[in-house]
């Protein structure tokens, strides 16, 4: 880590809301799931190949939610009998 200048180990298996780059997609996610929420629709759905930053799209605009206006849940992975 030193020879690159890194301080923080920077492919962790977890959501760090510090390594957000906010691209067009993820911006236009972003606004997806706040249009889902203010239209009232009730469910939302979020799908992308591995690694794109779903969980941590999910993250962010949960955290941005007012708790005591939204019950939410996360389900991060499908059972494979819902899949087939």
């Amino acid at each position: 880590m030193a020879y690159w200048g890194l301080t923080l180990l920077p492919f962790e298996n977890v959501v760090d809301k510090r390594f957000f780059y906010e691209s067009e997609y993820h911006s236009e996610a972003l606004l997806r799931l706040n249009y889902c929420t203010s239209s009232r629709k009730g469910a939302a759905v979020l799908i992308g190949d591995i690694g794109c930053g779903k969980t941590l799209i999910n993250q962010l605009y949960i955290d941005s939610l007012p708790r005591d206006k939204y019950d939410v849940f996360f389900i991060p992975h499908l059972p494979s009998s819902l899949v087939d």
